[in-house]
């Protein structure tokens, strides 16, 4: 059994949430610069975290 810092270190990758959100950045910012990218990679803690939530909330079955 993995430990629970494991756990979330793969949970929140297999949940489609981080893939959904970059998905919607991209559709509603109007040009993709590489300003838009950047913000991307130094702002990928929120979408981790988020992904996270997304993660344990869906692990305890909340509706």
């Amino acid at each position: 059994m993995p430990s629970f810092d494991e756990y979330l270190n793969n949970a929140w990758l297999s949940i489609s949430s981080a893939l959904i959100m970059v998905y919607t950045y991209f559709y509603i910012t109007e040009d993709i610069t590489n300003k838009a990218l950047d913000g991307l990679m130094n702002y990928n803690g929120i979408i981790r975290r988020s992904s996270i939530v997304f993660r344990l909330i869906d692990d305890l079955g909340v509706e």
